[in-house]
């Protein structure tokens, strides 16, 4: 695109002639003004650069549509791009400071505009005009932005959290309702949006290492430290915590619950509890799998996913596992530890993948997912999670009556933390 400058037009009058007898008393018209100053003559307007105008320039944010989001860069009436190599906007993406470059001088055709076609709902962004001449390249004041909308669409958003983590967070549910328990106790409801609200802590904390045993059973939580003997009830009505009882046999880091029954589980036996006893029931120990990486559930079915990445089916009548699928994404050496997979239900169906080893002997990230239909036991890829992960532990994940949701720590010290929605109703497959 280039600006044309203005030009000044003289309207110029042209004598006409004809025969006569007699001389004219009216004097002859002529172009020139009675100062004798051509109009030609006269300075055009003084056109400016970008870099002479920079400082004063600033996007302006316009619109979402289906496409994406518009931005506007307002120049003034003088300021001439014909000079520019090329110019456009720079989009950092605030999160993990990934900087696109968007040159518009080839498709730009009246204005300085452009429509953002990536953007990640909730995160932030700062958005720069730039324009490069004879080599230097100047940039405009920069404006910043929250995306409200997915493009292209995507199942997920994400919400800063405020919370500082260092270590493992589980998802507890609560009467259907999903809540964060952070390995030092805080503990957290999610609302819908993706946001947070402090709730009274829970009053024993496991070590670093250790988890925790939970189940929603008669619209409370009951919870149980790895690391302690002691049950704890959460009423969320009341927002208190009560003990029950010592739990004096043995609590798995994987737990659920069926018909009114809490299960706890490891990779070679299972136990069981009802509200109102005093311990857990041994249910069966005839079976063996590897370590467990994930567990998710239905109303009717327990599922775990062990560290060879196949999938098990709970049977309650006899407390063992069978195995019904294996997962078809990226995978990590089963030899290696520190690591984690995300597993959460929505309408009937597994959400499987985002493989992460987050400790030495280095990290790995799998930004691959998968649908597995429980009803039909089949998979489906969606499109990669849109970004990698940070963080540094176990990832928590918990599924609420409408929406599923996934936190963790981000970084090495878990400055920031952000809390990720998954809608169901916007997934899309890859192709």
């Amino acid at each position: 695109m280039k600006l044309v400058k203005p030009v000044l037009l003289a309207l110029l009058f042209l004598t006409y002639s004809c025969s006569s007898d007699s001389a004219s008393d009216e004097a002859t018209p002529t172009n020139e003004n009675p100062d004798n100053t051509s109009s030609d003559d006269e300075p055009e307007p003084t056109t400016i650069s970008f870099c002479e105008a920079n400082d004063n320039l600033k996007p302006t944010i316009g619109a979402y549509s289906d496409q994406g989001l518009s931005i506007h860069l307002e120049l003034p009436e003088n300021l001439s791009l014909e000079n520019a190599e090329e110019f456009g906007f720079t989009i950092t993406r605030i999160y993990d400071s990934e900087e696109v470059k968007m040159d518009i001088s080839q498709s730009a055709t009246s204005d300085f505009v452009l429509t953002i076609e990536n953007l990640i709902s909730g995160f932030d962004y700062e958005i720069v005009g730039f324009a490069t001449i004879e080599g230097s390249t100047c940039f405009s004041n920069p404006e910043s932005i929250t995306a409200t909308r997915n493009y292209p669409m995507s199942p997920w958003s994400v919400v800063p959290s405020g919370i500082i983590n260092r270590y493992n967070s589980y998802g507890v549910t609560v009467d259907g309702n999903p809540y964060m328990l952070l390995q030092e106790g805080s503990f957290f409801l999610i609302n819908e949006d993706g946001s947070v609200e402090q709730k009274s802590n829970f009053p024993k904390t496991g070590n670093t290492v250790s988890g925790y045993t939970i189940f929603d059973l008669e619209g409370s939580a009951y919870v149980k430290s790895a690391y302690h003997s002691d049950l704890y009830k959460y009423d969320p009505t009341l927002d208190t915590w009560e003990k029950v009882t010592d739990i004096l046999s043995n609590a798995g880091y994987f737990s659920g619950q069926l018909d009114g029954i809490g299960y706890t589980f490891d990779n070679s036996w299972s136990f069981s509890y009802t509200p109102g006893d005093s311990n857990f029931t041994f249910v069966g120990d005839e079976y063996y799998t590897t370590d467990l990486r994930s567990k998710f559930q239905t109303d009717t079915d327990i599922f775990i996913i062990n560290r060879e990445y196949e999938i098990l089916q709970f049977d309650k009548t006899n407390g063992t596992f069978s195995v019904v699928a294996n997962y078809p994404g990226n995978q990590i050496d089963q030899n290696l530890t520190n690591d984690d997979i995300v597993s959460f239900v929505q309408d009937n169906k597994a959400y499987i993948g985002l493989n992460l080893r987050y400790r030495d002997p280095g990290s790995v990230n799998f930004l691959d997912i998968y649908e597995f239909n429980l009803d039909t036991f089949e998979w489906k890829e969606l499109q990669p999670f849109p970004v990698p992960f940070k963080s540094t532990s176990h990832i928590g994940q918990v599924d609420g009556k409408n929406y599923s949701y996934l936190f963790f720590n981000e970084g090495e010290f878990g400055l920031n933390g952000y809390v990720w929605r998954f809608d169901p109703t916007q997934v899309v497959y890859k192709e």
